[in-house]
């Protein structure tokens, strides 16, 4: 059940369970979805986090895959990337989601058989600051964010960064 949140700006980065904004995937899909708000606006010269960020922009993901493909990694989220290009320059940003080394260390499970693997599947959610995340620049621009996982790629999600006037 998804936490009750008024805005996606309340939804802490680091959520690691579903919102409201939460996207949704359909009932016997596999992959990733993303959402974001389509606009951000920043104050220069102001935090909007406690944790120094310009700006404060929530990318919520869920992803869906059946425990035999998410087996095949450690920690799923180091093997997948974040990707912004900015519209107009064609600049582009990347980033793994979490370093392996930062990463709870993943529980041992009992042998199951691959068949069984095969039809069983999980979803997970999580929110991300994609500024803080990417590093992104202080400045007004137009970026298209999608997140890759090998062959899987999520929707892409436009975000306009305005200056506050």
């Amino acid at each position: 059940m998804a936490e009750a949140y008024a805005t996606v700006f309340e939804v802490p980065a680091g959520t690691r369970h579903p919102t409201p904004f939460s996207p949704q995937l359909e009932p016997e899909a596999v992959g990733i979805r993303i959402s974001a708000p389509p606009e951000v606006s920043y104050s220069p010269g102001e935090s909007a986090l406690e944790g120094g960020s310009f700006a404060y922009v929530p990318v919520s993901v869920t992803y869906r895959f059946s425990m035999a493909y998410g087996s095949r990694f450690g920690v799923i989220e180091s093997h997948m990337t974040v990707m912004a290009v900015n519209a107009s320059s064609g600049a582009s940003y990347v980033a793994v989601l979490q370093q392996e080394d930062m990463a709870a260390v993943p529980r041992e499970y009992p042998r199951v058989p691959r068949e069984r693997l095969e039809q069983s599947f999980f979803t997970r959610y999580f929110t991300i600051n994609l500024v803080d995340h990417l590093g992104l620049p202080m400045e007004e621009a137009t970026y298209h964010v999608h997140l890759g996982l090998e062959a899987h790629q999520s929707n892409v999600a436009t975000v306009v960064l305005k200056k506050r006037r």
